[in-house]
């Protein structure tokens, strides 16, 4: 038994020896990972002082292990915002705002809250006022100056806004009196409305119900039903169901099932109106029948006095 010991205790002994240099003193690195992480960002620098600066910005973006390079994160993010300041006025220059906006921003991103946005503020500015009926790009407007201390430009980015849903408003209006069914360009409209808390698309949708619910067809029920779901309001939605079981109710009393089923279904009494559709089919079946049966016995009397 004493013997194992000394042997595990020599091994111990033996591999503590042998251990890497560059563990020791609570190093977290060794040798090896520090010349991989300071050849990459010595070639980032090395880019960026031959003038290629979109390499060198590219280059930075992705250091492997930047904790083991010497000055690694002064170093990279010195890189960055050189190179990115470089690439984003050139791209400013060209009109190429969106791109400009990524580079200005680029040295903030990693986490440097205190690194000014001036410039990004200025290309996003451009950036949607050259773009004011793209929704991609406004709603990204308006949630980087929403997110910004004092919200920059936000009176200005609204206004773009409030223009692209009163557009899809009166694109609406157009649909609407066309054909009725204008949910798609209100949702387009709350999508642009919504970026600044406007509810004027969930107002038209009332409206819109309401001219609908006045009509007794089962069509413009229908439809008023999908309005009211549109604003969220679910007493209108009942009051339409209400009047859509009143107007069965007539039909059945007329022995119309099959009307009365489908007002029935708009009232959300699906069970009544799917027995009352299978009655109406076997009532059709029936009579289709008795019309055969008919048609046969009139046939063979019209062949039996023409002799045939």
């Amino acid at each position: 038994m004493r013997l194992k010991t000394t042997v595990f205790i020599a091994v111990i002994g033996l591999a503590m020896l042998y251990a890497p240099a560059a563990f020791a003193d609570g190093e977290i690195c060794s040798a090896s990972e520090k010349q991989e992480a300071n050849g990459a960002l010595g070639k980032a620098e090395d880019a960026e002082n031959a003038g290629r600066t979109k390499e060198a910005y590219d280059a930075a973006q992705s250091v492997p292990m930047i904790d083991c390079a010497t000055d690694g994160y002064k170093r990279r993010d010195g890189l960055i915002e050189r190179t990115s300041k470089k690439l984003g006025a050139e791209a400013e220059k060209t009109g190429r705002f969106g791109e400009a906006f990524q580079y200005y921003s680029a040295p903030h991103r990693p986490g440097r809250l205190d690194y000014p946005l001036t410039d990004a503020d200025r290309a996003m500015l451009k950036h949607v006022n050259a773009n004011p009926d793209d929704y991609q790009v406004v709603s990204q407007a308006v949630r980087y100056f929403d997110s910004r201390e004092g919200k920059p430009h936000m009176k200005d980015v609204s206004a773009i806004v409030k223009r692209g849903g009163d557009r899809m408003l009166a694109q609406e209006e157009k649909t609407f009196a066309a054909r009725r069914d204008s949910l798609n360009d209100l949702q387009q409209a709350r999508e642009w409305l919504n970026l600044i808390g406007d509810k004027q698309a969930e107002a038209r949708a009332q409206q819109r119900g309401d001219t609908l619910m006045a009509d007794d067809s089962r069509k413009s029920l229908e439809l008023a039903i999908s309005y009211y779901q549109f604003s969220d309001n679910d007493m209108k939605v009942r009051q339409v169901q209400d009047k859509a079981r009143r107007l069965g109710d007539v039909h059945m009393k007329k022995g119309e099932k099959k009307i009365a089923s489908e007002y029935y279904a708009i009232a959300g009494l699906r069970d009544k109106a799917s027995e009352l559709l299978k009655a109406h089919d076997a009532e059709k079946e029936k009579a289709e029948g008795s019309r055969q049966k008919q048609f046969k016995k009139e046939q063979e009397s019209l062949e039996k006095e023409l002799g045939l």
